[in-house]
């Protein structure tokens, strides 16, 4: 009882602090000893630098094949609810979800979704009348978080806007360019003006 009120005073009353936290140590084994790690590691930090250090302590917790589902979120825009078949789509097709013996790549994507929504790094933005997750996001700081470790590890470039004179980098395993409404438009218009 005492590690989880350390834990509790350490997180100083930020939600997503406590929430996050909560995702981390709800995976861990029950003893003392590991919630008074957590303790430790977030009476050392500053309120703007604990929220980072908690994110990544909760990426640093995910399986392998939980974090590149997780990172792509952030290509999403800021507070954008994002259609969760569209997501899985998105997911399958970047082959973060592969076939398995024991379940088919929808209902696998659908596991990752969940656990990630367990963990709360992803929240439920919208259901379906059948209570069915139907729209999800992810919270500024996560957001933010993801779009660093994106960067740091040279996993994908994002460009926003869209900007052909812009020099792409070449390390990236991923290209990623968010092109605006209007710009979609105007190649439609300038489409249709050629035929």
């Amino acid at each position: 009882m005492e590690a989880g009120l350390q834990v509790a005073l350490h997180c100083k009353g930020l939600p997503l602090v406590v929430v996050l936290i909560a995702g981390i140590i709800a995976k861990m084994d029950r003893e003392a000893s590991l919630w008074l790690e957590v303790a430790n590691d977030l009476s050392s930090l500053a309120l703007g630098e604990q929220s980072m250090k908690v994110i990544q302590s909760s990426y640093d917790h995910l399986e392998d094949h939980l974090k590149p589902c997780l990172l792509y979120m952030a290509l999403f825009p800021e507070d954008h609810k994002i259609p969760v078949d569209d997501l899985l789509k998105l997911w399958m097709a970047e082959e973060f979800v592969l076939n398995s013996e024991t379940e088919n790549m929808e209902e696998a994507s659908r596991n990752f979704l969940s656990d990630l929504l367990n963990r709360s790094l992803v929240m439920v933005s919208g259901m379906n009348i059948n209570c069915d997750v139907k729209y999800c996001s992810i919270h500024d700081v996560v957001r933010e978080f993801c779009l660093r470790k994106l960067t740091e590890e040279k996993y994908m470039q994002l460009t926003v806007p869209y900007n052909p004179y812009q020099h792409l980098h070449s390390m990236e395993s991923r290209l990623c360019i968010y092109i605006h409404d209007d710009l979609v438009k105007q190649l439609d218009h300038s489409d249709e003006q050629l035929d």
